[in-house]
């Protein structure tokens, strides 16, 4: 694909320089592990591939697996991982600690640009219905009737994302 951009970009909506820093980012985590096993041999190239995907196209496993010629539970198993390589490759980029400066510059940035004086933040929340889980008796039913998990959001006056939190349970 990275002969034709466009559908690069139509598949993984970045571009083939974004993804090669990203894959600089999480290659050395992402090498196959020294063994037999034949599973165990798809390339840091390929692992990252198929995470992002199914990130950005929310594609089934199953569909995965057969494009990439893995099996199903394995392609679960390089999505988990490969999330997580990235967020920690990524976490030291992009996520701030908060300082009183900082908060301050948040509060002045929503009254210069909204006229909202000491606002920090613009927060928002949304349930987004799941099969119910396993043993999970009404922990992820919500008040609306359905089983849930809770996304919840801050974002700072030029709508950037400063907080979030995913994954509560639908009763909370």
């Amino acid at each position: 694909m990275r002969k034709y951009p466009k559908i690069f970009k139509e598949n993984f909506h970045m571009v083939p320089s974004e993804f090669d820093q990203l894959l600089c980012l999480v290659e050395e985590k992402l090498q196959p592990k020294i063994n037999s096993r034949p599973t165990d041999s798809i390339s840091a190239n390929e692992k990252l591939c198929i995470t992002i995907e199914f990130l950005a196209s929310g594609t089934l496993q199953r569909h995965l697996a057969s494009i990439y010629r893995v099996s199903k539970q394995h392609v679960g198993t390089i999505i988990d991982d490969t999330c997580s390589y990235i967020i920690e490759a990524l976490s030291h980029l992009f996520i701030q600690e908060f300082t009183p400066e900082k908060w301050i510059e948040i509060a002045n940035e929503f009254h210069r640009k909204w006229n909202f004086p000491n606002c920090l933040g613009a927060f928002d929340g949304k349930h987004c219905g799941i099969k119910c889980p396993k043993n999970s008796s009404s922990c992820f039913y919500n008040y609306k009737g359905f089983f849930s998990i809770v996304l919840m959001a801050v974002a700072d006056a030029n709508y950037r994302f400063i907080y979030t939190d995913i994954g509560s349970y639908g009763s909370e």
